[in-house]
């Protein structure tokens, strides 16, 4: 390609680490999970967690079954108001500590080369090129970018390898390319008030 005789604008050389691997997962889960599924089910929860109270209120002391009934509609509730914010990206957090665990692909060191138009990526069994224009999905995190052509080529750049400025470039070029699929995901309130 033309523009790599020209030379990258700038590179990242690294080894990914399990925590690297792990975020750019959770960051991919965090973004499904949200929208309408998270929101019906938290009214769900709502719902049942409000329904469990009124019968603990009302009816658990005349029946043992009203009881019971109470207790399974507030467990019940809790667990799907809290499903896509706690119990979905542990989950999902211990699948990815498996996954990098059994794999030595993903353990292997990483040069991404970022180019105006496009971004490189050389592993120790793989060396593509990849348009910008032909990314399908562009998460950035607070640590993270993650870069997917498709549901089986996802690459993740942590920014702990990138200056600020570069870091900026990166996001206009993402944004100028296919802002239409860029999306900024928080992991976490925390995530909202650290900035590095």
């Amino acid at each position: 390609m033309d523009e790599q005789k020209n030379g990258a604008l700038f590179s990242a050389s690294f080894l990914p680490t399990p925590e690297d691997y792990i975020e750019a997962r959770l960051l991919r889960a965090q973004l499904r999970y949200s929208g309408t599924m998270s929101r019906m089910t938290k009214l769900a929860g709502a719902v049942l967690l409000v329904g469990g109270v009124a019968v603990l209120l009302f009816l658990a002391k005349t029946s043992t079954v009203a009881f019971l009934l109470a207790d399974f509609l507030i467990l019940l509730g809790m667990a799907l108001f809290f499903l896509t914010d706690a119990v979905l990206p542990m989950l999902e957090r211990r699948r990815a500590k498996k996954s990098y665990e059994s794999s030595n692909v993903l353990k292997d060191s990483r040069l991404i080369e970022i180019f105006p138009s496009c971004f490189t990526v050389k592993t120790a069994t793989l060396e593509g090129t990849y348009p910008f224009t032909g990314l399908q999905e562009i998460i950035e995190g607070e640590h993270t970018f993650v870069l997917g052509m498709d549901e089986n080529c996802i690459w993740y750049l942590p920014k702990r390898f990138l200056e600020e400025t570069q870091i900026e470039m990166l996001r206009r070029l993402l944004v100028e390319a296919r802002g239409d699929c860029y999306t900024r995901v928080y992991l976490s309130a925390q995530e909202k008030k650290t900035k590095n």
